[in-house]
C-alpha cells in the first residue's frame, strides 16, 4: 500500500514536503495523489474548522472524524486500491495530537475513534517534522483559529506527535524541521526508495 503522511506542527515545512513528494513521484511516472485534512472529505468542514469563530471541543472533535471518514470512503480508499501513491497533509495522528494531547482528551479514546472512522487504515508510513513550536509559529504568514493557540497549547502538540512517534517506531520518521528543505527532501527520499524499492 503506498500511503503516505506528514505531520507535525503549525509552521513545520510539511505541506511543502508532501508536496514536493507526490510532483517526484509524478516525475518517475507513477499515479500520485497529494491530499490533505482538514477538508480532504469535505472542503466546507475544513473552512468550519480553520474558522476564527469558536468550536466547543466535541463539534470539533465530531468534525473531524466525519471529514476523515468522507475522506477515506472517498478519495484515499479507492486511490489505493487503483494502486496509486496517496499522500497525505496530516492524517488520524494530527487528531490526537491536537485534540488528545494538547485538549485534554484521551489519547487511547481517539485512537479508536480514528480506527472507526478510516476503517483501520493508517499510512505506510509517517513523516513527523519535528521543531519547537515557537520557530513553527514564527514561519507562518496567515493564521487561522488552532495557530491562535498559545504557545504552550502547541508545545503539547509537540510532545504528543513525539509520545506518539515513539509508539510506532516501524511508521514514524522523525525529521529535524530546522534543517534546510533541500536536506529534508533528501532524506524523504531516501526512506521512501528504500522502503519501496524505488531506483
Amino acid at each position: 500500500m503506498r500511503f503516505v503522511s506528514f505531520e507535525g506542527v503549525e509552521g513545520s515545512g510539511k505541506t511543502s514536503l508532501s508536496i514536493w513528494l507526490v510532483e517526484q513521484l509524478q516525475n518517475r511516472g507513477d499515479e500520485a495523489h497529494w491530499t490533505r485534512e482538514p477538508g480532504g472529505g469535505d472542503p466546507d468542514i475544513r473552512q468550519r474548522l480553520l474558522d476564527i469563530a469558536h468550536l466547543d471541543d466535541e463539534t470539533e472533535l465530531k468534525l473531524f472524524l466525519e471529514d476523515r471518514r468522507l475522506h477515506v470512503q472517498n478519495k484515499i480508499g479507492p486511490w489505493l486500491k487503483s494502486g496509486a501513491w496517496v499522500v497525505c497533509d496530516r492524517f488520524a495522528d494530527s487528531t490526537v495530537a491536537y485534540q488528545g494531547y494538547a485538549r485534554g482528551k484521551s489519547p487511547q479514546l481517539l485512537r479508536k475513534l480514528n480506527a472507526e472512522a478510516t476503517g483501520g487504515l493508517m499510512p505506510t508510513v509517517t513523516f513527523l517534522i519535528d521543531l519547537p513550536a515557537g520557530i513553527g509559529l514564527r514561519r507562518q504568514s496567515e493564521r487561522n483559529r488552532f495557530e491562535l493557540e498559545s504557545a504552550a497549547f502547541h508545545e503539547r502538540v509537540r510532545t504528543g506527535y513525539l509520545t506518539e512517534a515513539a509508539l510506532a517506531p516501524d511508521r514514524f520518521v522523525l525529521l529535524n524541521g530546522c534543517l534546510d528543505p533541500e536536506a529534508l527532501q533528501k532524506q524523504v527520499w531516501t526512506v521512501i526508495a528504500q522502503k519501496w524499492s524505488l531506483r
